[in-house]
């Protein structure tokens, strides 16, 4: 293969790669939205945005403190103590 192929390849590759986790950030946000629009009911739309802006570990802390949750301010804290 040529410097210009193999580069190519590459870059392809790495894009497909990216696409693939921006799509499972995207399916984790909207699976911590349903989830916490039927614990807490409607989202107002800034709530809902911070919600689809955030990163993947963010994403994964959310659902972690959704689980032990009182509020819906809780679901947002850094680190929500165990009870």
């Amino acid at each position: 293969k040529t410097g210009l192929k193999v580069g190519l390849d590459k870059g392809r590759e790495e894009g497909r790669e990216a696409g693939l986790e921006e799509g499972r950030r995207q399916a984790t946000a909207g699976i911590l939205q349903h989830l916490v629009t039927q614990r807490f009911g409607r989202l107002e739309s800034i709530t809902k945005a911070r919600i689809e802006g955030a990163d993947m570990e963010t994403l994964q802390r959310w659902i972690d403190n959704l689980l032990r949750a009182q509020t819906l301010e809780q679901v947002f804290e850094s680190r929500l103590e165990s009870r």
